[in-house]
């Protein structure tokens, strides 16, 4: 934004103190280093449809910013860390709030930035209370494996190279967005659940999707998976990839965060052991001095063992390997 003249303050030059929030995300997911909050906040004010006035950066004070409108009326837009996605040569005084609400952004990298709107008629005290959302949505990667894993690539495809900045009635891309592909490259690949790999604008297309390239256990493997027709702003999605013991080869899956199957995830960091005291073992069968490892003859024998864990457990054998549980 840029404003030639900064007025005088508000009535009686009084100055009025804007306290910013946050939204929490539509997921309920927690927030990572890149979508806290924002570090410089501007604002614009529409009076009757019209741009009135403009402030490029507000001051801060106290627990808020400090903000002196010419008139307490109209509608107050507050825009977080927005330099990226708004020309401030688009910003003229008079221009309607309509063309205002749809304007568009293309950038190469989405970079998160917030934005939110309060109305000054009738409002009191010397407070501005004002809640900003989040104007991407944010992709977090799951690893489900029972083997070492790690993601070496993310490549995202479909992708529209053009957004809206505000929220509109619908999800929707602007009218001539021209899809591509989006890749995220590591230069460490992650080996664990990673959040905030990716931000993405507000988009809806038919063919948007990811592929995800993988070591899991030694071995490679590329898999695609269509993302959902809509990505919302200010949601988490979760790429997850799995494995279970039983299987060859590997799971993807795109699903927004909270929602998905309630399968039972193992916690890699936590061992079960075997308890001996508590179990019934036949002949042959040992069990090692720290509950780890089970031996068993190679004739048929049954046991009753006592497994020591911290969560429920679910079993899952691997076709062919002599073993059945009961």
């Amino acid at each position: 934004c840029s404003r030639e003249d900064m007025g005088g303050g508000g009535p009686d030059g009084q100055a009025y103190t804007l306290t910013v929030g946050v939204d929490d995300y539509l997921s309920g997911s927690g927030t990572v280093g890149g979508d806290t909050g924002p570090q410089r906040i501007g604002a614009c004010i529409f009076r009757d449809g019209k741009l009135a006035e403009i402030f490029p950066e507000l001051g801060r004070v106290g627990g808020g910013y400090s903000v002196a409108p010419e008139s307490r009326s109209g509608t107050m837009y507050v825009l977080g860390d927005c330099s990226a996605v708004l020309d401030p040569g688009s910003l003229e005084i008079g221009m309607s709030e309509d063309r205002w609400l749809a304007t568009v952004t293309g950038t190469e990298e989405a970079v998160m930035y917030y934005t939110g709107s309060v109305t000054l008629d009738g409002s009191g005290g010397s407070s501005l209370p004002v809640t900003l959302t989040r104007g991407l949505a944010r992709f977090d990667l799951e690893l489900r494996t029972s083997a070492p894993a790690s993601v070496g690539m993310v490549t995202f495809s479909g992708v529209m190279d053009r957004a809206f900045v505000f929220p509109q009635s619908t999800v929707s891309s602007p009218q001539g967005s021209v899809p591509g592909e989006r890749t995220v490259s590591f230069g460490t690949p992650p080996a664990e659940s990673t959040s905030g790999i990716a931000y993405l604008y507000e988009q809806s297309g038919k063919d948007l999707a990811v592929t995800v390239s993988a070591s899991i256990g030694g071995s490679a493997y590329v898999r695609t998976v269509a993302l959902p027709e809509q990505i919302k702003r200010n949601t988490v999605y979760s790429i997850i990839v799995s494995q279970d013991a039983s299987s060859s080869g590997i799971e993807l899956e795109v699903v927004e965060w909270g929602e998905g199957s309630s399968d039972l995830v193992p916690d890699l960091g936590t061992r079960i052991t075997v308890d001996s005291g508590r179990s019934t073992l036949s002949e042959g069968v040992e069990i090692s001095s720290d509950g780890l490892v089970v031996a068993m003859p190679y004739t048929d024998a049954d046991c009753i063992l006592a497994l020591d864990c911290s969560e429920e457990i679910e079993c899952v054998t691997a076709p062919g390997d002599g073993v059945t549980v009961e």
